[in-house]
Order: structure tokens, then sequence, then C-alpha cells
């Protein structure tokens, strides 16, 4: 039987060449949100509980896609009892169809620690959805055409959990729209058979230059997973692959300008429990 190792990809913010990409499984941290108590330990999103929201009908056909920011309220049995949109995707189907799965009682989390107390606390997280559409269309009796869906799951934003990285991205002009990986190219890396024999596991972040016709330059390693293997295996990907980028687009001009995006790919061995 074939092994089948697992990828997260995580577009972290950046006060420089901020982007978005697809985030296949579940990474959250405690951030700026109504205060309950001091935390020891953050809540985490449940990987194992996920059901994706519905994708809307309408926005199918008109290839309504975006990202909706979530703060979930876990309890400390696990259950998440309340939600609320942070930031907007721009289409109200979507903030709403993700918001009502939100208060659903399907999804699940791993309780807080309280930092006085040691025991489980109501708190906070954030959770970053994306609706996403592949180029797939099929056409609906009256001749209507929609596009598939592509699964996605919630991502946190951390922005404050890595040290200085290695190397830091050029400053760009100000920007109207903000560059991102084109998702239907992502194709995940290999996970390196003497990594999942080690059992080896880590997020590599790294700067890709997107160029104003959506080609992707030589990328750089910005933080270290802490196995060289990994991190090889992910820049050596780069190389070989052709993934695209849709450009930023110049405040100033209108125009598509040449800009950096800044991504974290977290290589998850499989069967591994959820972790932040």
């Amino acid at each position: 039987m074939r092994t089948l190792a697992v990828g997260l990809l995580l577009m972290l913010t950046l006060s420089v060449g901020n982007g978005r990409a697809m985030s296949p499984l579940v990474e959250t941290c405690a951030i700026a949100l109504p205060e309950t108590v001091p935390l020891g330990v953050a809540p985490k999103f449940l990987n194992a509980s996920f059901k994706a929201p519905n994708y809307p009908l309408e926005s199918r056909v008109g290839g309504e896609m975006g990202r909706v920011a979530l703060g979930l309220l876990c309890q400390p049995n696990g259950h998440i009892t309340d939600a609320q949109i942070l930031a907007s995707s721009g289409y109200v189907r979507l903030d709403q169809s993700a918001l009502s799965m939100a208060k659903a009682d399907v999804w699940r989390c791993v309780p807080g620690i309280g930092a006085e107390t040691g025991q489980p606390a109501a708190a906070w997280l954030q959770a970053t959805y994306w609706f996403v559409l592949s180029k797939d269309e099929r056409t609906l009796p009256g001749g209507i055409k929609v596009r598939r869906p592509i699964q996605t799951v919630p991502a946190g934003s951390c922005p404050n959990d890595l040290p200085p990285p290695l190397w830091d991205p050029p400053e760009h002009e100000p920007l109207s729209q903000q560059a991102r990986i084109f998702i239907p190219t992502f194709i995940p890396p290999p996970y390196p058979a003497t990594s999942l024999k080690r059992r080896e596991e880590g997020a590599v972040t790294f700067a890709v230059p997107c160029e104003v016709d959506g080609h992707i330059g030589k990328s750089r390693l910005l933080h270290s997973s802490g196995y060289p293997r990994l991190d090889a295996a992910m820049m050596d990907h780069l190389i070989k692959n052709s993934w695209r980028c849709d450009p930023g687009i110049s405040a100033k001009t209108g125009q598509p300008v040449a800009t950096w995006i800044k991504v974290r790919y977290r290589f998850i061995l499989p069967g591994s429990p959820p972790r932040q």
C-alpha cells in the first residue's frame, strides 16, 4: 500500500509582498479577539472535525472566490459556541456560508489552558477559510455553467510566531491589489523518503517573486523547518515545478508590478495528530 504524506500550505501576512494561498490542513493560534482569561496554552482547531461550508450555487455560477477570516470561541469541552467574521471575503454569500458552518456545532477544538488555573478555559482562536473554484465547468439543466469547488480547510494566522527571517524581501510600491499564488497551479512537494522513515516534520517558510506576467522566479528560504532534507525538498520542488501567480497591482498606475509573496509550507507525517 502506498504511504501518503500530508502537507500544509499557509500564506503568512507580510508588510511587504502580501499574498494568498490554499491550505489543505488547519493551523491556529491566539490573536487579538475578545479577551477571556490569560492562557498558558492557546486553543487549536481540531482537524478531524472539519466539514467544509456549503459553496453557494450562485457563487459557483458567478465565479465568486475569497478568504473569510473567522473568530471562533472554543469552550473547555471542545465545542465551538460562537463565531464572528473578522475579515470579509468580499461576498456576502460566502461570508454567511462560513459563519453558518462555524455556528452549527459541527467543528471542534482543543481548548486553551488557563495560565493561572492550569485547567481548560474558554478562549478565542482565528481560522481563515478559502472559497476556491477550479477551472473545470459542468453544465446544469437550462445551460447554466458552474465551476467545481476545490476542497480547502481553515488555516490560522500567527504573524508573530517565527524568529527573524534569514532574508527580508525588498520593499515595493503601494499596491491596490496584493499578489497571490494562483491556486490551481499548486502541486505539493514530495515528502523525502528518509524524512518519512526518521519521522521528520516541520514548516518551511520561503518567499517567491511574482513577476508581472504571472511567472514565479527564484525563491528564497526565510525560515528553516529544522530539517535540511525538508528545506531542500521544498526549494528543489519550487525550481522544478511551474507555479503561477496573480501579480500585484500598482496603486499609482493600476498596472501589474513585480512583488514578493511569503509562503509557509508544513510537512506533516501521515497519522499525525492536530498541532499548532
